[in-house]
Formats: C-alpha cells, sequence, structure tokens
C-alpha cells in the first residue's frame, strides 16, 4: 500500500536578498508544519532586520512603474488605466518616505 505522505518541503534555505540567493544569517528557523498531520514540513533559516531592509532597499531600487503596471494588468486583467491606478495605490504607503509595516520600528519575531 502506498503511503499519501508528501515528501518533505525543500529549496527554503535560502531566500532573495538584494538580487542574490542566500541565507538568512539570523542563527534562527521558523518551523513550517502540515496543518493535516502535525508533522515538520521544513525548517526555514530566518533573515536578520538588516538583510530586510537590505532587500527592501534593493527591491525600491529595481521597481519600475511600468513594471508595477504590466503585473497589475497580467494578474488582474485590469487595463491600463485601472492598472495605473493600481500602481498609485501601491506606492501610497511609501509617499511620506517611510517603510511599509514599520511603523513602530521593530522586527517581531514568530511565536
Amino acid at each position: 500500500m502506498a503511503s499519501d505522505a508528501l515528501p518533505p518541503y525543500d529549496g527554503f534555505d535560502r531566500m532573495a536578498i538584494a538580487g542574490t540567493w542566500r541565507t538568512g544569517r539570523a542563527g534562527k528557523t521558523a518551523t513550517h508544519t502540515n496543518p493535516h498531520t502535525g508533522e515538520t514540513s521544513t525548517e526555514i533559516p530566518l533573515a536578520t532586520a538588516d538583510e530586510l531592509n537590505e532587500a527592501y532597499a534593493r527591491a525600491t531600487e529595481v521597481q519600475r512603474k511600468d513594471e508595477v503596471v504590466r503585473w497589475h494588468i497580467e494578474e488582474s486583467g485590469a487595463a491600463a488605466p485601472a492598472a495605473t491606478s493600481g500602481y498609485a495605490v501601491t506606492l501610497r504607503p511609501m509617499s511620506s518616505g517611510g517603510r511599509p509595516g514599520r511603523s513602530a520600528g521593530t522586527v517581531v519575531p514568530p511565536a
């Protein structure tokens, strides 16, 4: 009788940070647990706050309006005017110069 168990996940040992695939250097891992079996699916090395900031800074450097508009069109099927409006909404949290999701200035570790 064949087992219904899925093989463990792999390929989660590296993440894209500032244009390169590398392992997070926080020295901690997050455990992903299969909700149906309770078994560990994979361990994911976590990035440091500096790595997150580096990834964010690099992403904002390379992001271009035409790419974001194209993503809106391809992912939602929106017409170009609606996708352009979506681009403006996407950038709204960054207009004050702050970083989205960083209003408190802390990185909360996983529970």
